[in-house]
């Protein structure tokens, strides 16, 4: 027993109060032990009253989450491949991240490191390699006279059906609609309504309308029969 709880120690490292890593079922929940582990995923938690619900559909590889906060909510839905995520709450409390079913990712980072940050993201998005999603300035904007602070919290939302390319950056407030593609090495820092678009640039802007996307090669559209 003492090198079960050894093992686990080294790779989940949780301390404080009222911390859950939550496997929801449609029958039930059910709450991890010190014993158990999430194949493919590292947690360590410091702090209190901090949730992570996820799924026995939900794969992780090579994935991470990093808690230094209280009162965290993070909940992933049903996912063939999170490949390479990591996960940072840390610097506030009351942060949330909602992944929604179907939603994949080769390899990224989410930073929530302020206080009521946000991520939302709809389901069967398709997010590629070393895309970041930042709720946050991180540092303090504030007025020369009165010091008080200009930049405050923010959010990310991401809807349904949504295609994030290579290098994608998504800032504080950065709100992408349904069906969305951006392109590779962008920069997103405002609210966009229009769906069935591409958007792309730094900072991003709509170059192109009335689109849709597939997870299939362009190749498996060519050879199809006429």
């Amino acid at each position: 027993m003492k090198n079960i709880a050894r093992t686990f120690f080294k790779r989940y490292k949780i301390i404080g109060k009222n911390n859950q890593i939550i496997v929801k079922t449609d029958d039930k929940d059910t709450v991890l032990t010190k014993y158990k582990k999430v194949s493919g995923l590292n947690i360590e938690i410091k702090g209190s009253n901090n949730t992570i619900t996820l799924t026995p559909k939900t794969i992780f590889k090579s994935s991470k989450i990093i808690i230094e906060a209280d009162n965290a909510n993070l909940s992933f839905g049903t996912s063939p491949e999170i490949n390479n995520l990591s996960v940072f709450v840390r610097l506030g409390k009351n942060q949330k991240l909602k992944w929604g079913n179907g939603s994949t990712i080769t390899g990224g980072y989410i930073e929530l490191c302020e206080t009521n940050a946000s991520v939302t993201i709809g389901q069967d998005c398709m997010i590629g390699w070393h895309v970041s999603i930042v709720a946050t300035d991180f540092h303090a904007v504030l007025d020369k006279k009165t010091k008080q602070v200009l930049n405050g919290p923010g959010n990310v939302v991401i809807g349904n059906k949504c295609w994030l390319g290579h290098g994608v950056r998504l800032l504080k407030n950065a709100n992408i609609p349904n069906n969305t593609i951006v392109g590779a090495e962008s920069v997103v820092t405002k609210k966009f309504t229009e769906t069935h678009t591409v958007i792309g640039g730094n900072p991003a802007k709509v170059v192109k309308k009335n689109v849709c996307w597939d997870r299939k090669s362009p190749t498996d559209f060519h050879n199809r029969p006429n």
